[in-house]
């Protein structure tokens, strides 16, 4: 079987070759027949009036014998062309099945990637194990072997060989290749949406990235603790806190350490909070707070703008104080300054906290809505139950968080037991749509983008070859070579071009499903269309290049012998 399927993928351009060479032939056959057919139709004009009596039979004979040698050379071409279509076919069908299942194994390549990269988060998942993907795919390959292998079929039954004979190889080249230029223009305007929608969403991802969450995150290693079942005593509980706090500041590494009752985009706590000339806090909007030490605002490296952040002087018995963000002051307190005003807690009857400092406003459950209504309290004046740490390292802290682990697990009494993950994975789940949609449409963009440089060079260089003769007169007539290397160039990137303008015309339609997944990005953006048109030019330009050298190297006078 693999000796036969060698034989006929060596006997196909032999077969080609050798319809060409028929078909030259044939033409020189045929017009040779309309001339004699000509000259034989004159003689019997002349002779009927020179005798007065129809021609001799043996013009019939001549006649009959031309128009059977046609039909009988074009018969037996048709069943060359038709043996050519079918060794084709064939080839087509064992290239769609070799690359469905290349596709397959790229697929299970590209999974573990893809969750190794962007879905952190994930659990290792096997796509051929309990899926639907394998007879799909299966079943789509068939199709796609089925319709690529049948297209050439019907096209050659379409085909009108007498005409095709006529008009010379180049004329009937040229109406066949309509097709593929067609493909070739929707190749192009796919890869545009596809890397308009992937410069929308690297982007986006670009925006993230610059936008001030109101604390770092890469230096900061979240610790939290599970007692499983294990009771403590409110004195018990307190030394555990103190003991975690000093064996996590002995790990080599660490800058400071400081407890928090909350995490952004994890856990959320609050409570009913009474302003002066308010009659319902609760309807301005939510309140979120968090109960830290006074280490807290240098740890995670957020901003006081005005007044001061918590001290060791901020215990049970001080002066109520807390901290708000400049949102929140000003909604509560708009046109006046916050500090020093009186806020009350849990009720209107408890005594005044006062505000003693305004810290810059962070990014709490979401990144796509407005800065969120955040104060913090003293943990000295604020009782937690359930405390966690957060850690700051010297640079990176993901690399630190076994050695961390084991360190605070000899503090845990009984089966209790901490977990540390690094601030940037938390917060690197809330832009994982935006990493993922950047990273699948700059995937297939470019996959494309090579489907389409390829089909590009195939559509010119095939080209190119139809038009030897016609280059051969252009040189012949005096065209320069960068001329010819011009008119080459410019006829990929005309079609590149019209490829462009329609893949721009879908993105603008597609636009607005696409608005609501950018973030702080207009999905008609003028840099990102105008990228991708100069990334199509450039790719048209590179891959007309090697077609038009090669038409700009055409010997006259080898070309002006081809028919």
């Amino acid at each position: 079987m693999r000796q036969r399927a060698h034989a006929e993928l060596h006997h196909e351009p032999v077969v080609a070759e050798e319809l060409v060479l028929e078909q030259d032939l044939l033409h020189h056959l045929l017009r040779a027949a309309d001339e004699a057919v000509a000259a034989q139709s004159h003689a019997r004009v002349e002779l009927r009036a020179r005798h007065g009596r129809p021609a001799p039979l043996a013009a019939d004979l001549v006649h009959h014998d031309l128009v059977c040698g046609e039909r009988l050379v074009g018969r037996g071409l048709r069943r060359r062309g038709e043996e050519a279509v079918r060794v084709d076919a064939e080839r087509r069908r064992r290239m769609a099945v070799l690359g469905g299942g290349a596709g397959m194994l790229v697929a299970r390549w590209g999974g573990g990637l893809l969750r190794s990269t962007v879905l952190t988060d994930t659990g290792p998942t096997n796509v051929f194990a309990g899926s639907r993907a394998v007879p799909v795919t299966v079943v789509i390959v068939l199709i796609v072997g089925m319709l690529t292998a049948f297209a050439p079929i019907v096209q050659a039954r379409r085909a009108d060989l007498a005409r095709d004979l006529k008009s010379g190889a180049r004329e009937g080249a040229s109406q066949r290749s309509r097709l593929r230029v067609g493909l070739l223009v929707f190749q192009a305007a796919l890869s545009a949406l596809l890397l308009v929608g992937a410069g929308l969403f690297v982007r986006s991802v670009r925006n993230v990235q610059a936008m001030r969450l109101g604390y770092d995150t890469d230096p900061i290693l979240l610790v939290n603790r599970t007692m499983r079942g294990v009771t403590l005593d409110s004195a018990q509980l307190m030394d555990l806190r103190h003991r975690l706090v000093s064996a996590a500041a002995t790990v080599p590494g660490v800058a400071s350490v400081t407890e928090r009752s909350a995490t952004p985009f994890i856990s959320h706590k609050g409570t009913f909070l009474f302003v002066d000339g308010i009659d319902s806090v609760s309807r301005l909007g939510q309140f979120d707070q968090n109960v830290v030490s006074p280490s807290y605002f240098a740890t995670v490296g957020t901003r006081i703008l005005r007044g001061r952040a918590f001290s060791d002087e901020d215990r049970s018995r001080a002066p109520r104080v807390m901290i708000v963000s400049e949102a929140m002051g000003a909604r509560l307190w708009p046109g006046r300054d916050a500090l020093g005003q009186c806020v009350r807690l849990d009720a209107d009857t408890m005594p005044c906290t006062r505000v003693v400092g305004v810290a810059e406003n962070i990014r709490n459950q979401s990144m796509t809505e407005d800065p969120a209504y955040y104060y913090y309290l003293p943990s000295d004046q604020r009782y937690m139950d359930d405390v966690g740490l957060f850690v700051r390292f010297h640079g990176s802290a993901r690399s630190s968080s076994d050695v961390l682990r084991r360190r605070l697990q000899r503090e845990m009494p009984g089966p209790s037991y901490v977990t540390t993950r690094p601030f940037s994975d938390v917060v690197g789940t809330q832009t994982a749509s935006w990493t993922m949609g950047a990273t699948m449409f700059t995937l297939f963009g470019v996959l494309a983008l090579v489907v389409a440089a390829i089909g590009l060079y195939s559509v010119i260089a095939y080209a190119v070859e139809q038009r030897t003769h016609e280059l051969g007169v252009r040189v012949a007539l005096g065209a320069e070579a960068r001329q010819l290397i011009g008119m080459v160039v410019g006829q990929g990137v005309t079609l590149v071009l019209i490829g462009a303008a329609l893949g721009a015309v879908a993105a603008a339609i597609a636009g607005k499903w696409l608005q609501p997944l950018l973030f702080n990005e207009s999905s008609t953006d003028p840099l990102v269309l105008g990228g991708v048109v100069a990334v199509l030019i450039t790719v048209a330009v590179a891959a007309s290049w090697l077609p038009a050298r090669r038409a700009s190297r055409i010997d006259p006078q080898v070309a002006l012998r081809q028919d």
